[in-house]
């Protein structure tokens, strides 16, 4: 790999030939959970910056196609890369960085869509538009609209549903089982999307209390349409973050292990998240959580009891995860637990001492990565740019 990151800095390929390559690398390496992403990556970030240098200086010219390609395509992809990256672990607060960094951009127009949706793609779209006018909303106090947000939110959404069932049965190159499995997944999406949007500014982990509906369908659904060996092959998490975030914030008892089951009985990777992780951290918070209680439902567990993950540290060559958690009631409370993790390169982790770096910190907003390289440094990546997950076929 070390070879390769030095012939994508060489001088064979071409700026835009090189990106793009970084960009398909990181995609190969997250799938098979690669170690080495983030170095491919900051690649690709330090190239785009020498590129867009070398342009503004009059040291290099592109022609027509490569600036589409460069802004149409290889620019937006990295900054979704980076932003998945800084999403790892606390879904609610990388979108509160995303809109307390962006509460100067204005309004989208409020979504409008026809009765049925033509296609998956034009499903999709619809959507997608919905929750970033749910998005750009967030900055304001007061609503324009006269209904406010939250209601026409799920107005919006509840009209969505509706013409997502009336949208064909059956599309060129695609079978029917693909079509409805394809629907189900967008669903999911559609009530994660929501759930952020309406709990984005909430003060208090038993707000999530009111939505039991909402995790129990997203769970059926999964059960529904996921397989667990699916790989997916690309920039987004897909499954694996909406389900991890329901098992830490749905305290009901079936409901959440439900989600943990799912990610647990496969290895399912869904960009750069592996489901087995997420499954032994939401097994960590459920004993913290229920430890010496007889929980029937989520009212059994006070607010007091409930913790949400502040960051986290990763220490590979250890097999160790460490979780700096916060407790809601009261900010000073804070809790650190180390979970056991398997790296299957890893054959016999070592003793971990009070002198060694993690290698990996990431926290909301952010991720940073220690370079050997650079005298046991940190790269650290940031992104106000957020992205709802997709979950795909």
């Amino acid at each position: 790999m070390s070879k390769t990151i030095q012939e994508l800095n060489g001088p064979r390929l071409s700026y835009i030939e090189a990106l793009m390559s970084c960009i398909v690398l990181v995609c190969i390496q997250n799938t098979q959970n690669g170690r080495k992403s983030f170095q491919i990556l900051r690649s690709g970030e330090m190239m785009l910056r020498e590129l867009d240098n070398r342009v503004s200086a009059g040291l290099a010219t592109l022609s027509v196609s490569e600036s589409e390609i460069l802004e149409n395509y290889i620019r937006p992809l990295l900054d979704r890369l980076r932003a998945r990256l800084c999403m790892v672990g606390d879904p609610v607060a990388s979108l509160a960085v995303s809109v307390k960094a962006n509460r100067h951009l204005t309004d989208f127009c409020i979504p409008s869509f026809p009765d049925g949706c033509s296609t998956l793609r034009n499903a999709r779209g619809c959507l997608l538009a919905i929750l970033e006018w749910g998005r750009s909303k967030l900055p304001q106090r007061n609503s324009s609209h006269p209904l406010g947000v939250t209601p026409y939110l799920r107005h919006l959404c509840a009209t969505w549903e509706m013409a997502l069932s009336r949208s064909p049965t059956s599309e060129p190159s695609l079978n029917f089982h693909t079509i409805q499995r394809s629907k189900k997944l967008m669903r999911i999406r559609c009530l994660f999307g929501r759930i952020l949007l309406e709990c984005i500014r909430t003060t208090t982990e038993c707000i999530y209390d009111n939505y039991l509906s909402e995790f129990a369908t997203i769970v059926q659904l999964t059960g529904e349409t996921a397989q667990s060996n699916d790989a997916s092959f690309g920039i987004d998490s897909g499954l694996v973050d909406i389900l991890a975030f329901v098992g830490q914030c749905c305290r009901d008892p079936q409901i959440r292990r439900s989600a943990m089951a799912c990610l647990g009985s496969g290895q399912r990777v869904g960009g750069d998240r592996g489901s087995f992780m997420a499954a032994k951290i939401l097994q960590t918070l459920i004993e913290l959580e229920e430890a010496e209680m007889n929980v029937g439902s989520c009212y059994d567990i006070p607010e007091a009891r409930r913790w949400r993950v502040l960051q986290g540290a990763q220490y590979l060559s250890h097999g160790k995860l460490r979780l700096d958690l916060i407790g809601n009631c009261d900010s000073l409370t804070h809790l650190q637990v180390w979970i056991p993790i398997l790296i299957p390169e890893i054959k016999e982790p070592q003793r971990l001492k009070a002198s060694d770096l993690p290698d990996i910190v990431f926290g909301g907003g952010f991720v940073a990565f220690l370079d050997e390289g650079e005298q046991e440094g940190y790269f650290r990546f940031c992104s106000d740019s957020f992205y709802f997950p997709i979950p795909r076929v």
